[in-house]
């Protein structure tokens, strides 16, 4: 008992196969004696899931073509739930066993409709708040494609500098140096579309920083106004974006709640995947995503 609890532990944050090696044990063992100690716990935190007042909610690819749901505190810092896919019959289930659902009052997520469904059956008194983060990515996909369309149409020099200036479209205004505004002052002179498109990312960030809801409303009337004029493509496919989910795009200016910190535990889970650890079993990797963000699952 002893050793498997050791070698449990050591296999934890370590490979398999270099566990095994260094105790003189076989990998199955290795794997073996983490399974019996740590898929219980997995199993008391699915069944016995914890109420934060606000919650994240956001998805990564467990492998191609295979989604998982993470339910994450963003006041705690700690994700409390991983449901396989993301549908709403698993998540529902997660939900309804929450202790005190009333106790959540806001909900952060992306523009995913089974995720907004679910939550309204589930926490009526939770208000959803589109994260600022995957709005305003929405809005530099939009920009991309516009510079992506002139890319195609230009000869090849003008194709290299649309090429390269990418990353320098996406960068925010006020981190550009004096030679970066220099490259782009050029590009607008060629591209005016492209400047407009620029312009537009500007003008949204700029409104993130509404002081208050009201201001924010207003200040989104003024911008998708000048969407609808810019007649630029990717933009205008935003205004439908605006008329579905408006209400909990607003939100943010009444809770200011972002995902912003889970998107650094999905590059730590991205981490976790490549290292692989020798697992092919989805649950020991919800198993080894707890244990890096829940230190009180580690073993004395």
């Amino acid at each position: 008992m002893r050793l498997r609890q050791h070698v449990a532990r050591r296999a934890a944050f370590q490979p398999v196969a270099q566990v095994a090696r260094q105790e003189g044990v076989s990998p199955s063992l290795v794997r073996r004696s983490f399974a019996e100690t740590y898929r219980p716990r997995l199993a008391e935190l699915l069944n016995h899931p914890q109420t934060s007042p606000i919650l994240g909610l956001d998805e990564f690819s467990r492998a191609r073509g295979r989604l998982e749901t993470v339910v994450y505190d963003p006041e705690g810092g700690g994700i409390l739930g991983l449901i396989p896919g993301n549908g709403s019959n698993l998540l529902r289930a997660y939900l309804e066993k929450l202790p005190d659902p009333d106790r959540v009052r806001v909900v952060t997520m992306d523009m995913h409709d089974a995720f907004r469904q679910t939550v309204q059956l589930c926490l009526p008194y939770a208000r959803v708040v589109v994260d600022k983060f995957h709005f305003l990515r929405m809005v530099h996909r939009a920009l991309d494609q516009v510079r992506v369309a002139w890319q195609g149409k230009g000869h090849d020099r003008t194709h290299d500098a649309l090429f390269h200036a990418r990353r320098l479209l996406l960068k925010a205004k006020e981190k550009l140096s004096f030679k970066e505004e220099a490259k782009l002052e050029t590009l607008f002179r060629l591209f005016p579309a492209l400047k407009t498109a620029w312009q537009l990312k500007e003008g949204l960030r700029e409104w993130y920083h509404s002081a208050t809801w009201r201001e924010a409303l207003d200040g989104m009337g003024e911008w998708l106004g000048q969407v609808r004029r810019s007649w630029l493509e990717p933009f205008r496919a935003l205004l439908g974006t605006f008329r579905e989910w408006g209400e909990e795009i607003l939100n943010y200016f009444s809770c200011r709640v972002t995902n912003g910190p889970l998107e650094g535990k999905n590059n730590r889970i991205k981490v976790i995947k490549r290292l692989g650890y020798g697992y092919r079993n989805a649950d020991n990797l919800r198993i080894r995503i707890h244990l890096t963000n829940r230190s009180q699952w580690a073993l004395a």
